[in-house]
């Protein structure tokens, strides 16, 4: 006999795949040299290292929303929105503090910010990895993600998702898959999949 799941999958059909990059999350990550990331990121991120700046872990509505304006801006030149209103990110920031953590890298002003999700006991996931291009300095955004994949490292995480490239009915963005396979980011196939229930 089949099992249940056995037979649900079978009656699946895969509506469409898209290409999620992760970073395998271990002890090399500490030391930047031999980290696995790719020569030109690990060149940028040893630059941005000489400036004076400190990472803040945004618990306020204030720091929120100076997050939520970094990330506005941020995909306003790509032609759209965030999924998540300030009041959502921060309700969700609220409501699930010990799973979401929202970063900003700064000095005197904000440079980089990630939004950093535990999926489960193994994985965390980046969303919304902004650049400030008012403050642009170059390497801030990738150490902000070295910096998180080190400390999903401390938590005794194995992989940090970077997301997906790109949704399955648009262009290919090339730019955002060289950065993320910069940090020696593996790719594995997602697939969505849909069941006729009747």
């Amino acid at each position: 006999h089949k099992s249940l799941n056995a037979f649900f999958h079978e009656k699946m059909i895969t509506k469409f795949s898209e290409d999620e990059f992760y970073i395998p999350i271990n002890n090399d990550l500490i030391d930047i040299n031999s980290s696995g990331f790719r020569r030109n990121h690990k060149r940028d991120i040893k630059r941005f290292q000489e400036i004076n700046s400190e990472i803040i872990q945004c618990e306020s509505k204030e720091k929120v929303s100076a997050f939520h304006t970094l990330l506005t801006k941020n995909l306003e030149k790509h032609g759209v929105h965030p999924t998540h209103t300030l009041d959502e990110l921060f309700w969700l920031k609220s409501n699930l503090s010990n799973k979401i953590k929202i970063h900003l890298l700064k000095d005197k002003e904000y440079f980089a910010g990630v939004t950093l999700f535990e999926i489960n006991s193994s994985t965390d996931y980046i969303m919304y990895g902004s650049l400030n291009y008012e403050n642009n300095i170059k390497g801030s955004l990738k150490y902000l993600y070295w910096k998180t994949a080190i400390n999903s490292l401390n938590n005794n995480k194995h992989y940090l998702s970077l997301g997906i490239n790109t949704k399955y009915d648009e262009p290919k963005n090339e730019l955002l898959e060289k950065f993320k396979i910069g940090f020696g980011a593996k790719v594995v196939e997602r697939h969505t999949k849909e069941i006729s229930l009747v």
